[in-house]
C-alpha cells in the first residue's frame, strides 16, 4: 500500500514539473507588421495554394522563430496555426473543396494588425459562346429528322476556359439528346450536346427561324449565349398583279394575282395568301397558293362602291403572306385605277397653217393644214388620225384637257377628203369622220 502510495506522488511530481516548465505560446510583440500573400490567386474547385505570412518587427527584424500565426479562411480550408521560420516566415496550405467562390485568408499575431488576401477557388462564368452545326434546316426535313451539333465554350474573366463548368442547353424547337440535364465542360472548357428536329417540330413555324440558348454559372451570375437556326422555304417575297388594273366607274370584276417566292427565291408553294381591298369585295377569303407559288382570287367593285369623290382617281389592293420571315407579314401593293368616263374623239379645230397673204402668193403653195383633237376622257389618250389621202398620224393627249395639234402637207389644193380620228385610252375607242374641201382653203386670189 505504502509502496502504490508512493509511486502516485511520484508520477504527480512529475506532471507538476512538466506543466510547469511547458514554453508559453509566442506571439507577435506590439507594433508588429505582417504580410500575406498568396501563390495562385486562383485555383480550381479542389486545388490548393500556399499563403505566405512574413512577420517583423518594428525595426523591421524577423520576429522571433516559432512566433505563431493565427490563419483562416472564408472558403475551403487551412492550416490554422503556422510557425515562422529564422527568417520570419510561415507557410500555410489552403485547399478547395469543392465549392466555387473567393477566399478570404487573414492572418493574425498578437497584437500585430491583422492582413488578409483574397484567392478565387473555381473560376466563375464570365463569357459563353454558343455554337451551332448547321445554321440552316430546309423547311420539308425527311421523317427522319435532322441533327443539328451545339457546342458551348465557357471562360473566366480573364477568357481562360473553364473546366467542370455546367452549362444547360435549351431550344424552341425539336429534342436534347441531354434532355435539358446540365453538361459538364472539359478541360477546354467546352460542353456538347445535339439537337433533333422531325417535321411536326416545325409545324406551325411562321418566323422561318427559331433560337436555341444556353447558360452557366450560379443563382446570381448568370451567362447566356443564343443562336438561331434558319429554316429556309418560308414566304420571302410575294408580287400582286391585277388584271386588268383599272375599273369603269360602272364598276367590274378584277382578277387579282399573286405570286409567292421563298428565301431562296423559287416558288412557295401552300402559303396562305390574303387579298385586302379600299373598295369592294373579295368573296374567296384566304387563298393557298399552288405548286408554282401562285393564289388567285376576283374583286368585284360595283358603282355604289366607287361612289367617291371625284378627285379619287385609284385606289389600293394589298396581298399579304403569312410566314413570312421577318417581324411582319411579306406583302405587296398594287393601284387600281377608276376610269372617269369613256373616250370621245373629237375635231376642235381644221385650218390652213398660213393665212392667205393676195401679196404674196407663195402662201397659195403651202398646202399644210392644221388639225387640232380636243378629245376627252382618261388620259393617256393615243390618237390616230387619217387623212385621206393615203397618209397617217398618230398622236397623244398627255394632260387634263390639253388639245394637240399635227400638220398635213396635200399634195394639191383641191379636191375632197375624208379625214378620221380615232382616239383610244383604257376605257376603249371613239372614232369620228370629218370631210374637208381643200377649195375652201385656198380662196382667190390663190390659182
Amino acid at each position: 500500500m505504502k509502496r502504490a502510495i508512493y509511486c502516485f506522488c511520484i508520477a504527480l511530481a512529475l506532471v507538476l514539473v512538466g506543466v510547469g516548465c511547458a514554453r508559453p505560446t509566442q506571439v507577435a510583440p506590439s507594433e508588429s507588421t505582417l504580410t500575406v500573400t498568396a501563390d495562385p490567386l486562383r485555383i480550381e474547385v479542389f486545388g490548393t495554394s500556399v499563403i505566405t505570412i512574413i512577420a517583423r518587427k518594428s525595426d523591421g527584424t524577423p520576429v522571433n522563430e516559432g512566433t505563431e500565426i493565427l490563419v483562416t479562411t472564408t472558403l475551403g480550408s487551412v492550416d490554422r496555426i503556422v510557425l515562422v521560420d529564422d527568417r520570419g516566415v510561415a507557410t500555410a496550405e489552403l485547399k478547395g473543396d469543392g465549392t466555387i467562390g473567393t477566399a478570404e485568408i487573414e492572418a493574425s499575431s498578437g497584437a500585430a494588425a491583422a492582413v488578409a488576401v483574397d484567392v478565387q477557388i473555381g473560376a466563375v462564368p464570365a463569357s459563353l459562346f454558343l455554337s451551332a452545326n448547321p445554321t440552316n434546316l430546309p423547311k420539308d426535313i425527311p421523317e427522319s429528322g435532322a441533327t443539328i451539333k451545339l457546342s458551348a465554350t465557357v471562360q473566366d474573366d480573364l477568357f481562360v476556359p473553364i473546366k467542370s463548368a455546367l452549362v444547360t442547353f435549351t431550344s424552341e424547337r425539336g429534342i436534347l439528346e441531354s434532355g435539358g440535364a446540365p453538361i459538364e465542360t472539359g478541360k477546354r472548357g467546352i460542353a456538347k450536346d445535339r439537337l433533333t428536329v422531325v417535321p411536326t417540330d416545325l409545324a406551325g413555324l411562321e418566323a422561318g427561324a427559331f433560337f436555341i440558348d444556353a447558360f452557366a454559372g450560379g443563382e446570381e451570375e448568370i451567362v447566356t449565349s443564343q443562336v438561331e437556326i434558319f429554316v429556309s422555304g418560308f414566304p420571302a417575297d410575294v408580287f400582286l398583279q391585277p388584271i386588268p388594273s383599272s375599273v369603269p366607274e360602272t364598276g367590274g370584276i378584277i382578277d387579282l394575282v399573286a405570286t409567292v417566292l421563298d428565301d431562296l427565291g423559287e416558288p412557295a408553294a401552300d402559303a396562305v395568301v390574303v387579298f385586302v381591298s379600299e373598295v369592294g369585295s373579295l368573296p374567296g377569303g384566304a387563298q393557298r397558293t399552288n405548286s408554282e407559288g401562285v393564289a388567285r382570287d376576283q374583286l368585284v367593285v360595283t358603282a355604289e362602291d366607287l361612289d367617291l369623290p371625284r378627285t379619287d382617281t385609284s385606289f389600293e389592293v394589298t396581298a399579304f403572306v403569312g410566314g413570312g420571315t421577318g417581324d411582319e407579314d411579306v406583302s405587296d401593293t398594287a393601284l387600281i385605277s377608276i376610269q372617269r368616263g369613256a373616250v370621245g374623239a373629237v375635231i376642235s379645230e381644221i385650218k390652213k397653217t398660213l393665212a392667205i397673204d393676195p401679196l404674196d402668193l407663195t402662201t397659195c403653195d403651202d398646202t399644210r393644214i392644221r388639225f387640232t383633237s380636243a378629245s376627252t376622257g382618261d388620259r393617256p389618250i393615243e390618237l390616230f388620225w387619217d387623212f385621206g389621202d393615203g397618209t397617217t398620224a398618230t398622236g397623244v393627249h398627255i394632260a387634263p384637257n390639253d388639245t394637240v395639234a399635227i400638220d398635213h402637207k396635200y399634195s394639191k389644193k383641191s379636191g375632197e377628203f375624208t379625214v378620221k380620228l380615232r382616239a383610244t385610252n383604257i376605257l376603249g375607242s371613239d372614232e369620228l369622220e370629218q370631210v374637208i374641201d381643200l377649195a375652201t382653203f385656198f380662196p382667190p386670189p390663190c390659182p
